[in-house]
């Protein structure tokens, strides 16, 4: 009777301390994905207001000349570094960008007839917030994460058009150290099914 009882205390003591120990992982992940969300959003925001300076630039000399432009996008660049692409899309219609090489199928084409939805034009135009989507099929290739900045002109306050950024999802991915924690998401997961199998 004694030795029934031990082996009925054992299992109980060992199916708790199982318990326990998911429970443990279970609130360590949710705190590493927390961690990694606010981390991304972080480098997101920070790239993009970066390139609230060129909308501002934009707002007070619209007719901001290519070389201009290439210019200030070239410094945003340096500072901005997840960045894939910045354009000029006046009317929504993109008429440039940086860095060119590799964005060329980008000139002329109409946001509105792309990637940006009826709901994202009007909120742009009337809440003079910048809009985020994505990912999106990119017409360079690949995948990125959007963001039009609406620009407003400084003399008449009409709508002029947007700061078009696309970001490079792999950048931003490895710049918060993705590819590690789903390494380590794995080995958990195994870890798991063998705490499991165990149980």
């Amino acid at each position: 009777m004694v030795l029934i009882l031990m082996v009925s205390v054992a299992i109980t003591v060992d199916r708790v301390s199982t318990e326990r120990l998911k429970t443990e992982v279970r609130q360590e992940w949710q705190a590493k994905i927390d961690d990694l969300a606010l981390d991304l959003q972080g480098r997101i925001l920070q790239n993009i207001k970066t390139v609230w300076g060129l909308a501002a630039s934009v707002s007070v000399e619209p007719e901001l000349g290519e070389a201009r432009f290439q210019e200030l996008a070239a410094v945003i660049f340096r500072l901005a570094t997840e960045l894939r692409n910045i354009g000029l899309a006046p009317d929504f219609v993109i008429n440039n960008i940086y860095p060119l090489e590799g964005n060329e199928a980008a000139i002329g084409l109409d946001l509105r007839t792309q990637s940006l939805p009826a709901e994202q034009v009007r909120m742009l135009m009337e809440t003079e917030r910048a809009v985020f989507s994505g990912p999106i099929n990119l017409v360079q290739g690949g995948q990125g994460l959007a963001a039009r900045i609406p620009i407003f002109s400084s003399d008449s306050g009409e709508f002029w058009g947007v700061v078009s950024v696309i970001l490079d999802l792999q950048s931003l991915y490895e710049a918060v150290n993705l590819g590690i924690i789903m390494q380590e998401a794995q080995l958990a997961r195994i870890s798991h099914e063998g705490i499991k199998e165990s149980g």
